[in-house]
């Protein structure tokens, strides 16, 4: 079984981490991992137990989930900014609760209501960690998904590209864990941002070097309207990578604008599965491959289905998995061309107008084409006649004149869109369509 903290052994010069000021290397942050070791047996936080951890990319938070894993714990990372902690450790049975997001740590320790769940204790009785991922609970509230450390680290042990990567995407999703094991197997350096704005982000790009740079959709949209791409030098970037929602074309092409010398890359996953090795047709396609010997793919009635080494170990909650004979329904509808493919979206976001299929999506790239509109997010509400209609959420550049705006992006889709597709209603939002993880947020 492997020690995660062993890696850091095997590049004790190199820099491991950027985080404000710092520069911190393996053999430093193996220091910490050694130093959050002792602290944990100081605090009486006993392994073989489960902890909730709150907390961004940080010199504490990393060697602390390190430590954790090391000695056999199942650590809960916790979504920052949700009000609701003590549910979701109360769905994990967490024993503590651990925040590194203040100025100091802050230690809880917590009662269980239950015993642990059985794919907990089987982890336990076999000495292995794990770690669970919350969705993002779009639909409800999030689902706790378990992974077996070991099991999840296998795709990481031909990792040998040692970049200098920004941790954008936050600990508590797949992509950002998948983001730190990826770098720390390979010898490179994680960037550590402190806040997420577009000029923030330039900035530290700018400043650290940054080579690889994976980020949402969204985020890149926002990059695209503020400018501050063209106000910093980021021709360190070599690779973007984009992913957790759909791309538009038009998106892409303004990142080819704001990254002429950097590889684009589409990147897919899901919390219940990591995010396999993945080839993009070109720069300025949505076409992707899903590659790896951890994983296999196949599409069936425009879904499509996964089977990996990786896959989690279950719902902490005993919702039902989506698996058929060992394959996991993705819910993500697909088109086809050979061996590539193009995600259209969610099936479960998929508006049915009297019998016609209308992918949000396709909608929302005709939308923000319209000036003035930062972002869109399209989705259905009920019909007594269709059964659905289209309804359109804008959030608009402050200057942007609301009423006429919604006759450009009324002409913009009627234009370029089938009928049925056009929105019926738009409204407009006083507050970005994006959540902390600078993913879109679905209205409706």
């Amino acid at each position: 079984m492997l020690n995660p903290a062993q890696l850091l052994q095997a590049f004790p010069n190199r820099l491991a981490l950027i985080w404000q000021e710092q520069r911190i290397s393996y053999s430093q942050l193996g220091e910490l991992v050694t130093q959050q070791t002792k602290w944990m047996v100081d605090n009486e936080i006993v392994s073989g137990s489960v902890v909730g951890l709150k907390g961004d990319f940080s010199d504490r938070s990393i060697p602390l989930l390190l430590a954790l894993l090391s000695q056999k714990f199942v650590v809960a990372l916790l979504p920052s900014g949700r009000a609701d902690l003590d549910v979701l450790c109360n769905l994990v049975q967490a024993d503590v609760l651990i925040d590194t997001s203040r100025d100091e740590v802050v230690v809880e320790k917590l009662e269980r209501s239950a015993d642990y769940h059985p794919l907990i204790q089987e982890l336990f009785a076999n000495n292995e960690a794990g770690f669970v991922i919350f969705s993002s609970g779009s639909s409800g509230r999030p689902k706790p998904i378990l992974h077996n450390l070991n099991r999840f680290l296998k795709k990481y042990e031909r990792a040998n590209k040692p970049f200098v990567t920004l941790t954008f995407l936050l600990l508590d999703h797949i992509a950002g864990i998948d983001t730190l094991f990826y770098v720390l197997f390979s010898g490179g350096t994680l960037v550590a941002p402190q806040e997420r704005g577009a000029s923030a982000i330039c900035k530290l790009i700018e400043g650290a070097k940054v080579e690889v740079l994976p980020v949402s959709p969204s985020f890149l949209n926002l990059l695209w309207l503020s400018g501050d791409f063209d106000q910093h030098d980021l021709s360190s970037v070599r690779i973007v990578t984009y992913g957790s929602e759909p791309m538009t074309q038009q998106n892409l092409d303004h990142v080819q604008v704001m990254f002429p010398n950097a590889a684009i890359k589409q990147k897919y996953g899901t919390s219940e599965f990591g995010s396999p090795a993945s080839k993009s047709r070109g720069n300025d396609q949505l076409w992707i491959k899903l590659e790896g010997d951890h994983f296999q793919t196949k599409v069936v009635d425009g879904i499509l289905f996964i089977k990996s080494d990786t896959t989690m170990l279950g719902y902490l909650d005993d919702s039902e998995p989506m698996f058929v004979d060992g394959w996991y329904n993705t819910g993500d509808q697909v088109e086809v061309d050979g061996e590539w493919m193009k995600i259209l979206g969610r099936d479960s976001d998929l508006i049915n107008v009297g019998g016609e299929k209308v992918f949000p999506s396709e909608v929302e790239a005709v939308v923000q084409t319209v000036d003035g509109v930062i972002e869109s997010s399209v989705y259905g509400e009920s019909n007594p006649i269709t059964g659905q209609i289209v309804c359109a959420m804008v959030y608009l550049q402050a200057d942007a004149d609301r009423k006429a705006t919604k006759k450009l992006i009324k002409r913009a889709c009627a234009d370029q869109l089938a009928r049925y597709k056009v929105p019926v209603r738009i409204k407009f939002s006083d507050t970005p369509l994006t959540n902390q993880r600078q993913k879109k947020i679905r209205a409706g």
